[in-house]
């Protein structure tokens, strides 16, 4: 089984924000992508794109495919929700364009990926120091 998967509620969310901040209708962002309108639709209800249909939706926002990708072995607490309201924000922000918006949102979504990944490190490296104490306190009293 495959370690790393596609995380396609985060996928939806941005690509829902851009198609609402871009004020196009679902039919129209499906067109403007060349895909059809139901692959959008399947996307809403969890389902993930094909491998085209996903190239395509990257494309059009101008996003790298690691931002929506999941470890299975780090796979943290997902935050869809604050990109979607910190994503509000930059698209009010007059001066930025589109183009700056998608990168600072990967760029936040990458990020935010980090802390999770280094809380996960930092945990499991707790955890293997306690075990090494717990080892060593029981090698102590064999003595």
């Amino acid at each position: 089984m495959a370690r790393t998967r596609l995380d396609v509620p985060m996928l939806y969310a941005v690509l829902d924000l851009t198609v609402s901040q871009r004020g196009l209708s679902w039919r129209q962002a499906a067109r403007q992508m060349g895909l059809s309108p139901s692959t959008l639709s399947r996307m809403a209800r969890g389902h993930s794109p094909n491998v085209d249909a996903f190239v395509t939706i990257l494309q059009w926002l101008n996003i790298p495919a690691a931002a929506f990708t999941i470890d299975k072995d780090t796979e943290a607490c997902q935050r869809p929700a604050l990109v979607a309201q910190l994503a509000e924000v930059l698209h009010r922000r007059d001066g930025l364009q589109q183009r700056e918006v998608d990168h600072l949102l990967w760029l936040i979504t990458t990020t935010l990926r980090w802390f999770d990944d280094r809380q996960q490190r930092e945990g499991s490296n707790r955890s293997t120091t306690r075990l090494r104490a717990a080892r060593k306190e029981a090698e102590g009293r064999r003595c």
